[in-house]
């Protein structure tokens, strides 16, 4: 019955944290068209193969990483919103971004700089790949982008290449 018991108690503790529980009993997170994102700073893009750790505390962001736990075996983007446009009072985002696997996500407690305090994530991710934003799809609740046609860009070669075979190393995008 012991080992039972400790068998029981390992398989939890490795499930992981999932968001998606904090909401109301049969709350279901509805899959929405596009890869959710969450816009950062350029300086704090996590690059491919880069692990970091984040808080995570704003309602879209919550948002995006249950998207992701439900719809997108727990990966998102990070996109760069561009400075440029902002000075001309438009919205853009930079061509470059990043997508993200979430490791490890676990409850924490935000505390804002008046005092009050709230519900937050700490959550561990690794950077998996670019992402090349072509078009915002939507904003609200949280912004998720059309990735731009990866079909034979250098960020796909290797897909390309099984893909196409000797037309895509023809065209300069195999390997060899």
């Amino acid at each position: 019955m012991r080992i039972l018991l400790l068998l029981l108690a390992s398989a939890t503790r490795s499930a992981g944290y999932k968001i998606s529980r904090l909401g109301p009993k049969g709350n279901s997170v509805p899959k929405v068209d596009g890869y959710a994102c969450i816009p950062v700073p350029k300086d704090k893009l996590v690059a491919p193969g880069q692990r970091a750790s984040m808080h995570i505390y704003d309602a879209s962001s919550i948002e995006v990483v249950r998207h992701a736990q439900a719809h997108a075996n727990s990966t998102y983007g990070q996109v760069v919103i561009d400075d440029a446009a902002m000075k001309d009072r438009r919205f853009g985002l930079l061509e470059v971004g990043s997508r993200i696997k979430l490791l490890s996500v676990t409850p924490s407690v935000h505390r804002d700089k008046f005092g009050g305090s709230s519900s937050s994530f700490k959550a561990e991710v690794i950077g998996v790949g670019l992402l090349e934003p072509a078009a915002v799809l939507q904003k609200m609740p949280f912004m998720t982008v059309r990735p731009a046609d990866e079909e034979c860009s250098l960020l796909c070669a290797r897909r390309c290449e099984k893909r196409h075979g000797e037309a895509s190393r023809a065209r300069g995008f195999g390997r060899g």
